[in-house]
């Protein structure tokens, strides 16, 4: 992100609604997170795509992307979901 002059945005403290609204509120293209805050948002109800549809790529790492997830966070937004590391 900061070799093509990427804004980067930072939430000190995974809350949920913060997350969404920033996505949302900043129209971020690109989202990294752990597997558990994507089972999250896909357990969130009132997900709806367009709350995401300034997402263009959505990386997890940090752990192993469980199957189940990646098929929930893809149900829920319309986003698939790619396996960084973990």
């Amino acid at each position: 992100a900061l070799h093509i002059g990427a804004e980067i945005i930072m939430i000190p403290k995974f809350q949920l609604n913060d997350v969404v609204d920033a996505i949302k509120k900043m129209k971020a293209t690109i989202f990294c997170a752990v597997p558990s805050v994507y089972k999250a948002i896909a357990e969130k109800k009132g997900v709806k795509p367009q709350d995401f549809k300034s997402l263009k790529v959505c990386i997890s790492g940090g752990a192993g992307l469980p199957e189940e997830t990646a098929k929930a966070f893809k149900k829920a937004t319309g986003i698939d979901l790619v396996e960084g590391y973990g």
